[in-house]
């Protein structure tokens, strides 16, 4: 039951990112300009999330998906910190520390019940 919580949240957060970044909303473009993500693939990882934030709510019904989901974000969040300590932008490395941490977790999590 935890693991659909953390499904839930992770896709609300993910989506909205996603869907913010391909809007031009500023606060999420000045992240990607921050760290050097160009538009094409600043583009790319908002399909993903918002790909991922989709599969995360299939997840609450086949937890396969949502684990599938929940692990790609984890990777990702890892690109992100590795992007952020490249461009030393080390006020920025909590916000993916954490949600590649409670992506690893929600996959964890839901694995026993598949």
């Amino acid at each position: 039951m935890m693991y659909r919580i953390l499904f839930a949240f992770l896709a609300l957060g993910f989506a909205a990112g996603g869907v913010g970044t391909l809007l031009g909303v500023r606060f999420y473009t000045d992240i990607l300009d921050r760290v050097g993500v160009g538009k094409r693939l600043g583009a790319l990882i908002s399909w993903l999330e918002i790909a991922a934030a989709a599969a995360l709510i299939a997840g609450l019904f086949y937890p396969l998906a949502g684990i599938a989901a929940a692990t790609g974000l984890a990777a990702l969040m890892l690109g992100a910190l590795l992007f952020h300590l490249r461009a030393k932008d080390y006020k920025g490395l909590p916000t993916p520390l954490i949600l590649g941490i409670l992506s690893a977790a929600a996959a964890l999590i839901a694995l026993p019940s598949v």
